[in-house]
């Protein structure tokens, strides 16, 4: 279990925890060979993200807080060039954009607010059940690679594929 909490003032408030529904990724590859030192790579990768979300924020006069559980599916398109680290062309190292666009989800939860206006303090609560807010977004992330490959036959190789990607915008 993780937990993230990003606090910009006291007032502003930001919390994810993982929730029991499991992710699921499914990607479609292709590379093509460029040259003796590399090729050039394209994926298409579907991805769904479950989390548990808090955010909102406290203020002297009241306060606005929505928490809930997101399902996020998002769909990558990523261009990495692949370089060869041996001769043999059996490791290499892959690095590029991974362009990511919000295909849509769900927001399960509630929202609770609180303020005064013209003398009078109200309090509103109000179940969410529906699609996502726009606060969730697809977004650019980085991707780093290094792979094992095997030949399979002279056009197909089979791969062992290990890689990071880190949110850039």
């Amino acid at each position: 279990e993780w937990t993230h909490v990003r606090r910009s003032n006291d007032r502003d408030f930001v919390s994810l925890q993982r929730i029991g529904i499991p992710p699921f990724t499914a990607s479609l590859h292709y590379r093509e060979q460029i040259g003796n030192k590399g090729d050039i790579g394209f994926e298409l990768q579907f991805v769904r993200r479950a989390f548990h979300i808090e955010y909102g924020f406290n203020a002297l006069g009241g306060y606005n807080n929505t928490e809930g559980d997101v399902v996020l599916n998002i769909l990558y398109l990523t261009i990495a060039p692949q370089f060869k680290l041996n001769r043999s062309g059996t490791a290499v190292f892959r690095f590029g954009p991974m362009i990511g666009k919000k295909l849509g989800g769900r927001f399960v939860g509630e929202r609770n607010s609180a303020g005064a206006s013209s003398g009078v303090y109200t309090v509103t609560n109000s179940v969410i059940d529906g699609p996502l807010p726009d606060l969730f977004k697809g977004d650019i992330r980085f991707l780093v690679g290094l792979g094992l490959l095997r030949p399979w036959n002279d056009t197909w190789r089979i791969g062992l594929d290990l890689y990071s990607s880190m949110t850039v915008f």
